[in-house]
C-alpha cells in the first residue's frame, strides 16, 4: 500500500482558516488504491453482503411487532398517510404495503429492510472515501457489510434499517452542504445540490422514525459548534445555511411531532442505564457480536487507534467520527434525565457508521504499512467471524444481539392441528398468530370472555388515531370489542380443544393463571406443553 497524492483528508479549507492551513501540512497523505484494485473490491463487499442480509431473510418467524406491521400494511394508502394510528410515522407501513403486492409471510415485511440496509452502505462509503481516500473507504465498507448489527436489523421488518438510510445519506449531504459553504457563497450550484438531497434524507428520516430528529439535531448542532470555532468568519452563514435547509422538513414533519408528543407517555418500560451499561450497549452495537473475547478486543483496538489518531489531527474525519460514535449515543443517553429512558441498541444505530470511519481513519493514516494493513484486516476477519455466526446461528437462540425472536410458526405448526382453535391473551399478538394460524380461529381472552376477531376488526380498532386508542383503553371497552365479543361457555361449546398461546414477553400479570382455571372449571385438561423461541404453547382437550 502507497500513499497516492489527492486522497488527503478534504476537511480543511486553508482558505477558511490560518491554523487548519498549518495543520494540513502536518497530515499525512491517505493511503489509496487503483481503480483496478477498488472497484472489483467494493463490488465483492456489496455482493457479500446481499448475500448475508438475504440468505436467512425467511428463517425465523414473525415475532410480535412483524406482525403488527404486516397487518398495519393492510390499511389503504390514504389512511397510513392522513390518520396518525401509530407513534411511528407512515412510511415504513406504506413501503411493507407495496412489497404485499407481490409477496407475503417473512419475505414481504422483511425485504425493504434488508435493501434499504444494503443501500445505506453506498452514502456510508461515499462519505467515507470523500473524507479518507478509497483504501479507508473499503475499510468503512468492509465493517458495515459484516456488521452483526446491521445484518440483524437487515433481518427485522421493522423500520429501523430505512431509518438508518436516510440518516447515513442525511449524514454524507450535510457534510457536503456544509464543505461547500465553507468553500463558496450561501447559493451555488453545490449548496443546491447537497441542501436538496440533505433535505430529502432528513425528511425520509423524520417520517420513517421519530427518534430522526434527535439524530439530525445532534448532527447539526455538532457542526454548527465546530464551524464557529474553527471558522468563526465563516459561521454566520454556515449557520444560517444550515437553518433554511430544515425548513421544508421540518414544515412537512411537523404535525407527526404532535402525534409523538401526545401519545408517547405510554412508553415508560426502560430503566435508565449506568454509564457502564450504556457503554456495553455501544460495544454490542457497533462491534462483534457471538465471537470470543479476545477476537473483540482486536476490532476495539482498531477502533480505539482510529479514534485517536483522528481526535489528534481534528478535521472532518474526526467530526464525523465523535458526533456518530460519541455524541449521538451520548446525547441519547441524557435524553433518559431529561424526559424518559430510550437507550437502546435499536436508537442508537448511527454510531455504526462512527466505529467503521474510525477503523476506517486507522486504515488509511496508520504511518506503518504492515499494521495499518494488519490490524484492519484482522478487524475485518473478526467481523466476518461475527456475520458468519449470525448466518449459521441455527434454532437455539431467543434472542439474536437485541431482536427478539419468537417461533410462532413453529408453535402453532407443531401444537395445532388442523381446525384446532387458538387462544391468545393480548390484542398485539393477534396479527402474527392469525399470520400462521390459516383457517384456525384465533380468540383475544379477556377478563368478561372472549373476542373472535377478524383482519376488519382489528383494523378497525388499530388503525384508529393513537390518542383515541388509548382513550378507549382507559374509558372502556370500544365498539368494535363488543360487536366481537363472546361468552364463555359458548367458547367452551363449541371448541372441544384449545391451544393457548403466549409470548414469553408478554401476559405475564396473573392472567395465563386466570386463563387457565377458567379452562379447567370449563371441563378442560392440560394435554401437552411446548416451548419454543420466545413462546410457549399448552393443549388443552375436553
Amino acid at each position: 500500500m502507497t500513499a497516492q497524492p489527492g486522497a488527503q483528508d478534504t476537511s480543511t479549507d486553508s482558505m477558511v482558516s490560518s491554523f487548519w492551513t498549518r495543520l494540513q501540512g502536518e497530515w499525512r497523505t491517505a493511503r489509496d488504491l487503483p481503480a483496478r484494485l477498488e472497484r472489483p473490491a467494493v463490488i465483492a463487499l456489496f455482493l457479500l453482503a446481499a448475500l448475508l442480509r438475504l440468505i436467512t431473510l425467511g428463517q425465523d418467524s414473525l415475532w410480535i411487532d412483524e406482525g403488527y406491521t404486516l397487518a398495519a400494511a393492510g390499511l389503504s394508502y390514504g389512511h397510513i398517510f392522513s390518520v396518525p394510528f401509530d407513534t411511528h410515522p407512515p412510511l415504513h407501513f406504506a413501503l411493507v404495503k407495496v412489497f404485499t403486492g407481490f409477496l407475503s409471510g417473512e419475505w414481504a415485511v422483511r425485504l425493504p429492510s434488508a435493501l434499504f440496509a444494503l443501500a445505506s452502505l453506498v452514502p456510508a462509503w461515499l462519505l467515507a472515501r470523500r473524507l479518507m481516500g478509497s483504501l479507508g473507504a473499503l475499510a468503512v465498507l468492509g465493517v458495515l457489510a459484516l456488521s452483526y448489527t446491521h445484518i440483524v436489523y437487515a433481518n427485522n421488518g421493522r423500520d429501523y434499517a430505512l431509518l438508518l438510510f436516510f440518516l447515513f445519506l442525511a449524514a454524507y449531504a450535510i457534510q457536503g452542504f456544509t464543505d461547500a459553504l465553507l468553500r463558496g457563497p450561501l447559493i451555488s450550484r453545490q449548496t443546491l445540490k447537497w441542501g436538496a438531497l440533505y433535505a430529502l434524507a432528513a425528511a425520509g428520516g423524520l417520517y420513517t422514525h421519530n427518534t430522526a430528529i434527535l439524530y439530525l439535531f445532534v448532527l447539526n448542532a455538532g457542526l454548527s459548534v465546530w464551524v464557529l470555532f474553527h471558522a468563526p468568519r465563516k459561521s454566520f452563514g454556515v449557520i444560517a445555511g444550515l437553518g433554511v435547509v430544515h425548513l421544508l422538513p421540518f414544515l412537512i414533519w411537523a404535525p407527526w411531532l404532535l402525534v409523538m408528543l401526545g401519545t408517547s407517555g405510554a412508553f415508560d418500560w426502560l430503566h435508565q442505564m449506568s454509564p457502564v451499561e450504556a457503554a456495553v450497549t455501544l460495544a454490542a452495537t457497533i462491534g462483534p457480536n457471538s465471537v470470543p473475547a479476545p477476537l473483540m478486543l482486536v476490532f476495539f483496538i482498531a477502533l480505539l487507534a482510529g479514534l485517536g489518531m483522528a481526535v489528534l489531527r481534528p478535521g472532518w474525519s474526526a467530526v464525523m467520527i465523535i458526533l456518530h460514535l460519541i455524541a449521538f449515543p451520548g446525547f441519547i443517553w441524557l435524553m433518559g434525565f431529561v424526559y424518559k429512558p430510550i437507550y437502546m441498541e435499536r436508537i442508537i444505530l448511527p454510531a455504526l457508521l462512527g466505529g467503521a470511519l474510525a477503523i476506517g481513519y486507522f486504515a488509511a493514516h496508520a504511518r506503518r504499512d504492515w499494521l495499518a494493513g494488519g490490524l484492519t484486516g484482522l478487524a475485518l476477519l473478526v467481523s466476518l467471524i461475527s456475520a458468519g455466526a449470525y448466518t449459521l446461528r441455527g434454532d437455539s437462540a431467543s434472542n439474536v444481539g437485541a431482536q427478539v425472536i419468537q417461533d410462532w410458526r413453529g408453535a402453532i405448526t407443531a401444537q395445532a392441528e388442523a381446525g384446532e382453535t387458538l387462544i391468545i391473551c393480548d390484542t398485539f399478538t393477534w396479527p402474527v398468530v392469525h399470520e400462521y394460524a390459516g383457517a384456525r380461529r384465533v380468540l383475544v381472552h379477556h377478563e368478561r370472555g372472549v373476542w373472535d376477531l377478524t383482519p376488519a376488526d382489528w383494523r378497525d380498532n388499530y388503525g384508529r388515531p393513537v390518542a383515541e386508542r388509548m382513550q378507549h383503553a382507559a374509558d372502556g371497552m370500544p365498539d368494535w370489542m363488543l360487536r366481537t365479543e363472546v361468552a364463555w361457555p359458548e367458547t367452551v361449546a363449541a371448541s372441544p380443544s384449545l391451544v393457548f398461546l403466549k409470548a414469553d414477553i408478554l401476559c405475564n400479570d396473573g392472567e395465563p393463571e386466570e386463563l387457565r382455571a377458567r379452562l379447567i372449571a370449563s371441563g378442560y385438561k392440560l394435554e401437552t406443553t411446548g416451548q419454543w423461541r420466545g413462546v410457549s404453547a399448552e393443549r388443552y382437550v375436553r
